[in-house]
């Protein structure tokens, strides 16, 4: 059932895109995104949870609202540079959350990056299956971390929920800019 009414969208869509009447004004752009500096966390805080050790870092980011968490994005990058250049190659950038596998002795451990945005903070979090940090001083503090705060712009929906056929045409028109 999802399939064919992904299919019916992927048909309609150059139909409802070429029906946008010429003078039809986009929505307004994103303006307001912020980013960051690349930041490397100095120290890392150690807590347990049910048995699974957590090394967290906190940085304050007065930019994160409680509009942007309700209504906006905030993404965050990760160079994690402490690894070996064959587990994570120098500068290489993801998003988080990122999840790196190696072996210790004849074990796999995966470590889990993972970021959590909060009014006013932004978490960065680590987890290693193997509980293989026990201390800040266990980790690297080369990793670097960024992220970007995309605001809510106007949002967008159906006429009619049940239904992809009835599309708030203009809606579509503005949300694609279409060139005039």
């Amino acid at each position: 059932m999802q399939i064919n009414k992904l299919s019916a969208f992927l048909f309609i869509m150059p139909v409802l895109v070429s029906g946008c009447k010429k003078g039809e004004q986009g929505l307004p752009g994103t303006a307001n995104v912020q980013y960051s500096d690349w930041f490397t966390p100095a120290n890392y805080t150690v807590t347990t949870k049910f048995g699974t050790i957590n090394l967290d870092y906190t940085q304050a980011v007065p930019g994160i609202t409680q509009d942007i968490l309700d209504k906006g994005t905030v993404l965050v990058y990760g160079k994690l540079n402490g690894y070996a250049i064959t587990l994570w190659p120098t500068d290489q950038t993801a998003q988080l959350p990122i999840q790196v596998y190696y072996h210790i002795g004849t074990a796999t451990n995966i470590d889990t990056w993972s970021a959590l945005p909060v009014v006013g903070k932004l978490r960065i979090n680590l987890v290693s299956s193997a509980n293989a940090y026990n201390s800040d001083q266990a980790i690297s503090h080369n990793h670097a971390f960024r992220y970007v705060i995309i605001p809510g712009g106007v949002k967008l929906g159906l006429v009619n929920k049940g239904s992809i056929s009835t599309l708030d045409y203009a809606g579509l028109c503005n949300t694609l800019q279409i060139p005039q």
